[in-house]
């Protein structure tokens, strides 16, 4: 299912049928969340992921939209809890916005080995599962304790154990989050989240509605 939605796009060129398609794809995200009491993990497969790039979406969008965060920081998993969906419902899976997650750890040694964590998650393509289980379990409940309520939110994935050790210690990741760390400040990002909706910088977990404004300001461009 990883191309289906654009299977439904070529079809909608040539046929009523590939228009019925893409209705029926978009109808299962018309609910509140995601049709219903769905997750909304069980709808990645609906668009391209690229493992090892931490991407989402289709890259030949006309918007582009990277987000620099920490999963310690709390406006993070606001802005993964609340908005995140929204802009995967209305852009991503429409195919007008691709969504690139980069880490910039600033919670300290934590965040650090979080950012790791997802990194070498992404590579076995099990990072956007991840992301959104731990948000919303840290977001909601807001545990004191990182280490066991870790180990539930990797229990509900299926991942390679041995895999993900490592490269978690290998000096490849180390250099991969380095060089992400420094990309941000070349951005002047100091804070989290820091978003780029194209060239058009936001700081702070903003509602959906101010960047659905951006979004749609630079899809008039396009």
């Amino acid at each position: 299912m990883k191309r289906l939605f654009k299977i439904c796009n070529l079809k909608v060129l040539y046929s009523v049928s590939g228009l019925l398609c893409l209705l029926v794809v978009i109808g299962l995200f018309a609910g509140p969340v995601f049709g219903g009491d769905t997750p909304l993990i069980e709808h990645f497969d609906l668009v391209e992921s690229f493992p090892g790039q931490l991407q989402l979406g289709d890259t030949g969008a006309p918007v582009v939209l990277t987000e620099y965060s920490d999963f310690r920081c709390f406006f993070c998993q606001r802005f993964g809890v609340e908005t995140f969906p929204e802009i995967f419902r209305e852009y991503i899976l429409t195919g007008k916005l691709l969504f690139q997650f980069r880490f910039f750890p600033v919670g300290g040694e934590q965040s650090v080995e979080l950012a790791k964590l997802g990194i070498c998650l992404d590579q076995q393509d099990k990072f956007w599962q991840f992301k959104t289980l731990f948000m919303e379990r840290f977001y909601q409940n807001r545990p004191s304790e990182l280490s066991s309520e870790l180990q539930v939110v990797l229990d509900e994935i299926d991942y390679q154990a041995e895999q993900l050790d490592s490269c978690r210690e290998s000096l490849a990741t180390d250099y991969f989050l380095r060089e992400t760390v420094a990309e941000a400040r070349e951005k002047a990002v100091r804070s989290t989240p820091t978003v780029f909706i194209n060239q058009t910088k936001v700081v702070g977990a903003r509602p959906f509605e101010e960047f659905q404004e951006i979004i749609e300001q630079q899809l008039d461009l396009h």
